[in-house]
């Protein structure tokens, strides 16, 4: 599908956008003119399914963190150049599963964990709460994130983010982060696994434990 390249005058998820750009291929080059004075946005995701709208699996990224994108200053009509977005995939995540992964710094399925700060890797997992669909997590039901690395990544730290789209836990340990919280909000959640220390890969498992909910 096509990557929609979105303009937003407001960091804040679900925000209107002010224009789009249309792109054929991840390569491509795009550009907004003519814009008052003010501070922008960038958010991007790929329109695999067609329907124009941002679905919470979709691959996507902003010109910044998960949670929140940097902002662009336009003052005087100068011209910002540069602002390059990371699109990244969503790997779907399942309840009481465990995955394993490799955080790498070139790898095509990994991204700049910006929400730590740069020098940072993460790979992104998804999961929904509410729906009643197969594999969703039920509204109100307890989870139980854990994040355990070797080597370098045995100092790890996770990010947990909300349907609407900021950060609503982290947590940080030497021997394996760990988040443990009550789900009450429906819609899409992101975990954003990385490490502790700048510049630090390897290879990790994330586990997802679920109780309870109505």
């Amino acid at each position: 599908g096509p990557y929609r390249v979105r303009l937003f005058e407001s960091p804040a998820p679900g925000a209107s956008y002010r224009e789009e750009r249309t792109l054929n291929s991840e390569n491509e080059s795009f550009s907004f003119t003519g814009l008052p004075d003010g501070e922008y946005f960038l958010r991007v995701f790929r329109d695999t399914n067609s329907d124009v709208r941002q679905s919470g699996g979709e691959p996507a990224g902003t010109y910044g963190g998960l949670a929140s994108p940097f902002p662009i200053n336009i003052y005087n009509s100068n011209k910002v150049f540069g602002a390059t977005v990371t699109v990244c995939d969503r790997t779907p995540m399942q309840p009481n599963t465990s995955v394993s992964g490799s955080l790498t710094s070139s790898g095509p399925e990994d991204c700049p964990a910006l929400d730590q700060g740069p020098g940072f890797y993460t790979d992104v997992y998804s999961f929904r709460v509410g729906g009643g669909e197969q594999g969703t997590i039920a509204q109100g039901a307890n989870i139980e994130l854990r994040m355990m690395g070797s080597g370098g990544l045995s100092d790890n730290k996770l990010f947990l983010l909300g349907p609407d789209g900021s950060v609503i836990a982290q947590d940080q340990r030497p021997g394996g982060a760990f988040i443990s919280l009550a789900l009450n909000a429906t819609g899409p959640y992101r975990i954003e696994p990385t490490s502790f220390y700048p510049g630090i890969t390897g290879g990790y498992s994330l586990n997802l434990r679920v109780t309870g909910g109505f």
